[in-house]
């Protein structure tokens, strides 16, 4: 059995390489630096919008727009009327300074630090950071 299978690819080497064998005169000639004819070829069938389209036959159907619409549609629908509020749309609904704690603070702090040194009003700012440190207390 090996024998043969050895045999047989030695055999489709040959088969392969050998001039006269008929695929490959086939290829040989298939493949000639005779020039095509551009009329005739598929080249000239192609046109240049087929390149950014696609094909006339990969066109959608005609409904498909009807269909997006009406998709979006029924979510935001749903999304925006039909949808109950959860615990999850509360916590987005509150201020980022009130899920994260001493957040207003140090922000305050750098926000002093960098209006003194550019020479701004900061009194706001400290009014606020004596608010916060009062509340804390």
């Amino acid at each position: 059995m090996a024998l043969l299978r050895n045999y047989g690819l030695t055999f489709g080497i040959l088969k392969k390489v050998n001039p006269n064998n008929w695929v490959y005169q086939q290829r040989t000639q298939r493949y000639s630096d005779a020039p095509v004819k551009y009329s005739v070829s598929k080249a000239a069938e192609w046109k240049a919008e087929f390149t950014r389209r696609g094909m006339p036959e990969d066109e959608s159907p005609w409904f498909q727009p009807y269909v997006v619409i009406g998709s979006i549609a029924i979510f935001l629908l749903y999304f925006c009327v039909l949808r109950e509020e959860n615990d999850l749309d509360e916590l987005l609904g509150t201020s980022l300074y009130d899920r994260i704690e001493g957040l207003e603070q140090s922000q305050l702090r750098t926000s002093l630090k960098y209006y003194e040194e550019s020479g701004k009003d900061v009194s706001k700012i400290k009014e606020r950071l004596q608010e916060l440190e009062g509340e804390d207390k």
